[in-house]
């Protein structure tokens, strides 16, 4: 499945690292897990993006960027 997901860096974690925070609209899918490099690197200086990403099997990939969404 090809959805939109908002992905979200912590500003602020009690873990020895920091998060990301991934889901769509609709809150089907929610993932929180330490931040990965290359979503890190995607994100460049924002806390906030909307990526298209592919979901299966509760795995996740994120195929770019999009335009900021209203939800």
């Amino acid at each position: 499945m090809t959805t939109i997901v908002k992905i979200q860096r912590s500003i602020a974690t009690t873990a020895d690292e920091r998060q990301q925070l991934i889901y769509n609209q609709e809150r089907t899918f929610v993932q929180e897990s330490p931040l990965d490099p290359a979503i890190d690197k995607l994100m460049g200086k924002q806390d906030k993006v909307y990526a298209k990403a592919k979901i299966h099997k509760g795995q996740i990939t994120v195929l770019g960027l999009v335009r900021p969404q209203a939800w």
